[in-house]
């Protein structure tokens, strides 16, 4: 796994794909802090430790992993700390933003990065984990296993690809870069020396291009042919000129809080104007048109239209990615096994659901159903009421605003994605909607609640709402394991639907029965389409379906069209694992409820396995199966 896969991939949590009840959709869960960054956190916990010495050299190592990734990766840098001198990183470590840049591929630089990872990983394996404290030891355990699945991607250092056409960094740099939040004028200078380093970016991100066609593991035609579609609309001299693209607009309205508050002037503010747009018109731009003419070139050495299999190490590879993006440690063939056995089980239930549905005299009509919401703010309101008794409540005040999609990027990103805020800066919050979606209010409000409350912005802020600092920082609450968080967030998307039921029965005259009924109806069938995609991933990528097999198989399940079907073969092929990082990280944490129910007994109860997971915070699932097991004597209310 080369430096620019570590350092791209590691700071975006990328635009994930996702089918709604009715069609196919997008959903997006964007996050601007990296995975291996938020190993900074183990420097600053102060609990007790049997062994200062031990202690001190894992929180030590923890900075020195966070910092190495910090101070190469400007974005990086700037999602994840608004100050660089929190936590004493630049003090301890010298990070300056002045100075971070964006990360650039060599096969020199890839080298090093490989040599650094090892020698963490060995540093790490040199620490006695029995002589730190409890909390320690789970920290040590996600810290390990996160570099175990590092190193070992090494070994396959062509296969990651920067540039999907669903998710590449073509899309994902944009957004992070109109989103970019102005603190002080220093920001400003640096947001726009990054547009200076975009052409020289996108030229790294060609030369790993390159080596991958060398290496025979270059993109198909069908996707080189998207990528270059996007890169000639995203950014192109007709909208720079009229002065109307998003990345113009957005830097015009962020510059506002700047020029009343003093920090800059008017002066200022209009060479800060001027100067982006020159840089968006005759560097950023003709950077998008070079990367598009040299894939093109590219275009033929692409030889595999089908899953990793079919690569020489594409298996091991692929089992490598699962376990590190779902943190589940069961094999292929058993979580095929576990999908196959929970699609037989949520298909039984959809038949007796449509059966009574039809006893009851439900039509097709009956199917749109229209929340009484006035807007996406209005929905979150309502979630964040109705999920205080299943959830710990948050212990600070925050804001989140709710914004549209800009037109220009609509196309190609997901009906709603949330930003996640600094690490020392996460009053500010921000739920994004793509109208061009164009969402029934059901779907916004089970999107909202994947999202906002009780999803990703919830876990989010309960875990850097304690922190500060001069008190315990919670490493655990920091660390990324995507199962975990995107399981959750299909987790509580599917309780959302019992609290749609409510609201249908208090608010538009359902029955109890009726409103359960429609919305498990959908719920359901949200459920069967992503356990369906999941067995395709495996299917594609580990036992080699082709897509004419992948045909047949959905034309068995009633998926006909061809255009539906391409995309959605397509799509996986481009996006290993991305699927079950969402509906198996959703089982698994089923499977974990399970268990607790049956430590507990009569006194298990739903609140109380929340604010485990949630005080837990995000990690492998055998690691949190065994904590689940070790607080089971303090766990139940």
């Amino acid at each position: 796994m080369p430096i620019f896969s570590r350092k791209v991939k590691s700071f975006f949590r990328k635009l994930h794909t996702l089918q709604g009840p009715h069609h196919l959709k997008q959903r997006l869960y964007f996050c601007g802090i990296l995975l291996t960054a938020l190993f900074l956190t183990g420097l600053f916990l102060h609990r007790c430790s049997p062994s200062k010495s031990e202690s001190e050299a894992f929180r030590t190592l923890a900075g020195e992993v966070a910092s190495y990734e910090l101070q190469n990766n400007g974005l990086s840098l700037h999602y994840t700390l608004a100050d660089c001198n929190s936590f004493h990183m630049q003090e301890k470590y010298g990070l300056d933003a002045s100075t971070a840049l964006l990360p650039l591929f060599s096969q020199e630089l890839a080298e090093k990065e490989k040599d650094t990872y090892h020698a963490f990983f060995a540093s790490l394996k040199e620490i006695p984990m029995e002589k730190l404290s409890e909390h320690e030891q789970f920290l040590y355990r996600i810290l390990y296993t996160s570099l175990e699945h590092t190193c070992e991607g090494f070994s396959y250092p062509y296969y990651y690809e920067p540039l999907s056409p669903s998710s590449g960094e073509q899309n994902s740099l944009l957004i992070l870069l109109a989103e970019y939040r102005f603190r002080t004028k220093e920001d400003v200078e640096h947001y726009l020396t990054l547009l200076s380093c975009i052409p020289d970016y996108f030229d790294s991100l060609l030369l790993y291009e390159q080596q991958k066609a060398d290496a025979g593991l270059f993109m198909s035609d069908s996707a080189a042919d998207k990528l270059i579609s996007q890169c000639d609309s995203l950014c192109t001299e007709q909208a720079l000129t009229q002065h109307t693209h998003f990345l113009q607009t957005t830097f015009e309205s962020r510059l506002t809080a700047l020029l009343e508050s003093g920090a800059i002037t008017s002066e200022e503010a209009d060479d800060f104007i001027a100067r982006n747009h020159d840089l968006l018109l005759h560097q950023v731009s003709p950077a998008y048109t070079a990367l598009a003419d040299g894939i093109f070139l590219l275009k033929g050495s692409g030889h595999n239209e089908n899953g990793l299999c079919f690569y020489e190490s594409g298996t091991a590879y692929y089992k490598n990615l699962l376990a590190s993006v779902t943190g589940s440690d069961r094999s292929p063939e058993e979580i095929l096994q576990l999908l196959r056995d929970a699609f037989s089980s949520d298909y039984l239930l959809l038949c007796n659901v449509v059966e009574e549905m039809n006893a009851r005299g439900l039509t097709a009509e009956s199917l749109n159903i229209e929340l009484p919401f006035a807007s996406p703010e209005e929905m979150l309101i309502d979630l964040r009421l109705r999920m205080q008794a299943d959830f710990p409540a948050l212990s600070a005040e925050i804001d989140c605003e709710v914004s549209a999609v800009d037109d220009a990027l609509s196309p190609y990103v997901s009906p709603a994605f949330y930003l996640i805020p600094p690490t020392d800066d996460y009053t500010q919050n921000h739920i994004y909607i793509n109208y061009g979606d164009h969402p029934d209010s059901l779907t916004l409000y089970t999107t909202l609640a994947h999202e906002g409350y009780p999803g990703h912005l919830f876990q989010t802020i309960y875990h850097l709402a304690d922190m500060d600092e001069d008190s315990v920082l919670p490493l655990e609450g920091m660390l990324s394991c995507s199962g975990y968080v995107e399981g959750w967030a299909i987790y509580v998307e599917d309780l959302s639907y019992e609290y749609a039921a409510d609201v249908l029965v208090e608010t538009c005259g359902y029955s109890e029965t009726d409103a359960r009924l429609l919305t498990d109806f959908y719920r359901l069938d949200r459920r069967l389409q992503l356990c369906l995609f999941s067995m395709l991933d495996i299917s594609i990528h580990y036992n080699g379906m082709t897509k004419p097999e992948a045909v047949s198989l959905l034309n068995a399940y009633g998926i006909t069209d061809t255009d539906t079907i391409t995309w959605i073969y397509e799509y996986i092929v481009e996006e290993p694992a991305c699927y079950l990082k969402y509906y198996l990280g959703y089982l698994e944490i089923v499977s974990l409820k399970e268990a607790a129910r049956t430590i507990h007994g009569d006194s298990y109860s739903d609140p109380a396995f929340h604010t485990f997971l949630l005080d837990a915070g995000s990690a492998p699932f055998a690691i949190l199966s065994d904590q689940l097991q070790q607080q089971s004597s303090t766990f139940s209310h």
